[in-house]
């Protein structure tokens, strides 16, 4: 290959090389400046938009990322007002950023919570069908009052389970969890009596 066309290829890549930079760069640059792209606002708008999202997710100001996306997107709008655009639109992005990371965090605790809803309703219902295959079994050949006795205390056991039931279809998991306890408790007091009611 002859020296004049190894200047040529060379002086292409050159230009390639160039104009590849021009196409990544310029448009970067313009967008720093707030020449192209979304305003300061938009930004801020956007940061805020993740952040109410994070909250619909169950994020609060207990949350770090979120507590810290909120006080970024407060200091966005500050320098916004102060006339300080690109520190606004910095700020702005630290915030959507927090915002999205909340919305992680708060998916995540959110799942934890629903395994272990899942966990106390499987446990809750198995606790159920064995109490109503006791209450079948005990409550033949009873007289009428005791009879009435023992499904009353049914009652209250379907009522107990039913309770944290409608809590986990409501995906309210933390609600099941807080009424756990106190439903085991019936269904245990419930058990002990129709065991004693077989025994008579």
């Amino acid at each position: 290959m002859s020296s004049f066309a190894v200047q040529v290829l060379r002086r292409v890549a050159v230009l390639a090389g160039v104009a590849t930079a021009l196409l990544v760069g310029v448009p970067w640059a313009l967008e720093w400046a707030g020449l192209i792209g979304p305003t300061p606002q938009q930004d801020i708008e956007g940061a805020e938009r993740a952040l109410s999202a994070a909250r619909s997710f169950g994020a609060g100001a207990d949350q770090a990322s979120f507590r810290a996306g909120a006080e970024e997107a407060a200091r966005a709008r500050e320098l916004l007002a102060s006339g300080r655009s690109r520190e606004a639109r910095r700020a702005a992005g630290r915030a959507r950023a927090l915002g999205i990371e909340a919305q992680r965090a708060a998916l995540a605790a959110r799942e934890t919570s629903r395994r272990r809803a899942d966990g106390a309703v499987r446990k809750i219902d198995a606790t159920l069908n064995d109490l109503e295959r006791l209450y079948d079994q005990n409550a033949r050949g009873v007289g009428p009052a005791e009879q009435s006795r023992l499904l009353s205390l049914m009652k209250e056991a379907r009522q107990a389970g039913g309770e944290v039931f409608l809590a986990f279809d409501q995906g309210q998991f933390d609600r099941v969890l807080d009424q756990e306890a106190a439903c085991g408790e019936t269904l245990r007091r419930v058990r002990e009596q129709l065991e004693a009611a077989g025994k008579k």
